[in-house]
């Protein structure tokens, strides 16, 4: 899912377009963790491990298109995503920070 995500918000950023930016009573730790939760869980379990790797392949390679595409003045481009500057080339880095943070705890 991460990686379906990033390839959008790189997509909008590019466009100077921001994503989820919600104010900021909605934006609380506990309604979005426990938000987040339960569509995480709603999402996996319709999925299987040849699904979800066929998923993750292809918007990998999507990824990586998008990151060939990206003008060198583009990079530093700032939008705001969940209600913070972040620029086009720190969009990159969220699927390895996802992986980082939750990849203990993804069942193998």
């Amino acid at each position: 899912m991460s990686m379906e995500l990033t390839n959008r918000f790189v997509a909008n950023a590019l466009r100077g377009k921001g994503a989820y930016n919600y104010p900021s009573f909605l934006m609380s730790r506990f309604l979005t963790n426990t938000m987040n939760t339960r569509m995480t869980r709603s999402y996996a379990r319709k999925q299987i491990k040849r699904t979800m790797s066929q998923k993750y392949d292809a918007a990998h390679q999507t990824l990586l298109a998008a990151m060939d595409a990206v003008k060198d003045d583009e990079w530093s481009k700032s939008v705001k995503v969940f209600n913070a500057p972040t620029t086009v080339e720190a969009l990159f880095h969220l699927p390895v920070m996802q992986i980082q943070e939750h990849g203990p705890q993804v069942k193998r």
